[in-house]
C-alpha cells in the first residue's frame, strides 16, 4: 500500500474557513483557489488497495467543502483544476444534490469516490449522523444489525448496479459487501483474526492510542474492535485519537450507542475481545465490566505491578488501562467485593517494601493507597515516612 502525505490547511485558513460557516457566507472562491494552489493529490489508482492513499490525499479538501456545503448549500464556485471539481461533485452526491449517474465519468479513484460519497448519502439517510465521509456502507459487513436499509428502496439495487461497473482490481470486494448488507447476510467474525490481533495489543495497557494494522474490508464488530484498541482510558472516560473543532473524531466514538456495544459484545467469544467492549461500556455509558472482565483486568494490573516491581521501577509506573479502571470501579464502589480483597492483598504484598517519600505521597491519592491501607502490618511499617508528609 502506497503512503501519501496528506495534505491540510493552514491555521488562518482554518480560522477564514470558520469564521465563513459561522456568518453563513456565500463567498467561496477564495477558499477554492487556495485549495487549488496548496494541494498536489495522489490519484494514481491501478488497484482498491491504493484507493486510502488516494483519499487520504484529498481528504481534508473533501470534509471541507461537505462542511460548506451543509452550511450553505451549493456555492456553485468556478475550478481550474479538474480534480477539485471532481472532488466537489463527488461532495455533492454526499450531501444529495447530485445524482451518482451525473457525478461518474469513467474509471478510476473518482468513480470509487463518487460510490463512497453515494454510500455516506445512504448511511447518513438511515442513521441519526450527519457524516461528512463514511464508507462503511462498502467495506464493513453486518450492518443490517445497525440499520434498517428498507426505507432506502431502489436506491439499495441503485449502489450495487453502479458499482458493477467499475472495473478495478479488488472492487468486487466493495459489491459482495454492500450486497451482503443489503441482503441482511450474516457474517461471522473471523476468530483467528481477532485472535491474532488481541495476542498482538491486549495488554495491561490495552486502551492507550495502539497503531492496530486494519484489514479493508471485515465485519463492522471487527472495525469496531481496532477502532477500540487505538482509544484510550482517561480520567475515566473514552478519548479518541483526535477530536477536531467541529466535534468530529476519530475514531467516531459517538457513534458507540449502547445498542451497538451490547451487540458487538454478543458475537465475541474471546473474553479478551469482551473485557475490551465493556471496558467502552463502561467509559461511554456507566455500565461496569461482568466478573469475568473485572478478574482479566485484576491478572493483567497484577502481572503488569510484578513487571514494574522486578526492576524496581516507581509505583506511578503502574498506571495504565487497567489499573485505571480499576481505580474507577472502586471509587464508585462497582468493584466486585471477593474480586477487590483478592486484588488489595496481591497489591499490599507487592508493595510491602516501599518507603520512599514521593512514592507514599502518590499511593495517599490513589487506588493504591486504598491497597495498602488492607495491609495492617505494611501500614505499620511505614508509619516514619507517613510521619514525615506535611
Amino acid at each position: 500500500m502506497i503512503e501519501i502525505e496528506t495534505s491540510y490547511y493552514k491555521h488562518e485558513i482554518e480560522v477564514r474557513f470558520a469564521e465563513g460557516l459561522l456568518s453563513s457566507s456565500n463567498d467561496w472562491q477564495w477558499f477554492i483557489e487556495y485549495t487549488e494552489e496548496a494541494f498536489e493529490p495522489f490519484l494514481n489508482l491501478e488497484s482498491m488497495s491504493d484507493y486510502p492513499a488516494c483519499y487520504s490525499s484529498v481528504q481534508s479538501a473533501y470534509v471541507h467543502l461537505a462542511r460548506m456545503v451543509d452550511q450553505v448549500g451549493d456555492v456553485k464556485p468556478e475550478f481550474n483544476t479538474a480534480w477539485l471539481k471532481r472532488v466537489y461533485e463527488c461532495v455533492l452526491v454526499r450531501s444529495g444534490l447530485m445524482k451518482p449517474e451525473d457525478c461518474i465519468k469513467g474509471d478510476g479513484f473518482f468513480y470509487i469516490l463518487c460510490i463512497a460519497s453515494f454510500g455516506t448519502y445512504l448511511i447518513n439517510c438511515v442513521s441519526e449522523s450527519g457524516y461528512l465521509y463514511n464508507a462503511q456502507l462498502l467495506v464493513y459487513s453486518n450492518l443490517h444489525q445497525l440499520h434498517d436499509f428498507e426505507p432506502l428502496g431502489d436506491d439499495r439495487s441503485r449502489i450495487v448496479t453502479l458499482s458493477k461497473r467499475i472495473d478495478v482490481p479488488g472492487f468486487s470486494n466493495v459489491i459482495d459487501t454492500s450486497s451482503a448488507n443489503f441482503d441482511s447476510a450474516l457474517i461471522p467474525v473471523d476468530k483467528t483474526y481477532v485472535s491474532n490481533m488481541l495476542d498482538e495489543h491486549f495488554d495491561a495497557d490495552f486502551l492507550s492510542f495502539k497503531n492496530v494494522k486494519k484489514r479493508s474490508f471485515q465485519t463492522w464488530q471487527e472495525a469496531l474492535l481496532c477502532d477500540a484498541l487505538e482509544v484510550s482510558f482517561i480520567n475515566g472516560n473514552i478519548e479518541p485519537v483526535v477530536r477536531y473543532g467541529n466535534g468530529v473524531e476519530v475514531p467516531d466514538t459517538t457513534a458507540w450507542s449502547e445498542k451497538m456495544l451490547s451487540l458487538a459484545r454478543e458475537v465475541f467469544s474471546d473474553a479478551r475481545a469482551v473485557c475490551v467492549i465493556e471496558a467502552l461500556e463502561f467509559g461511554k455509558h456507566d455500565i461496569a465490566p461482568s466478573e469475568k472482565s473485572q478478574e482479566i483486568l485484576v491478572e493483567l494490573s497484577i502481572e503488569h505491578a510484578e513487571s514494574c516491581a522486578s526492576v524496581d521501577k516507581p509505583v506511578w509506573s503502574l498506571s495504565c488501562t487497567s489499573f485505571n479502571i480499576l481505580e474507577r470501579l472502586i471509587s464508585e464502589k462497582k468493584l466486585d467485593k471477593d474480586i477487590k480483597s483478592r486484588f488489595n492483598r496481591r497489591l499490599s504484598e507487592l508493595l510491602s517494601g516501599k518507603s520512599d517519600y514521593q512514592e507514599i505521597c502518590y499511593m495517599r491519592e490513589s487506588i493504591l493507597f486504598c491497597a495498602r491501607r488492607s495491609n495492617r502490618k505494611y501500614s505499620l511499617l511505614k508509619q516514619p515516612a507517613l510521619q514525615r508528609i506535611p
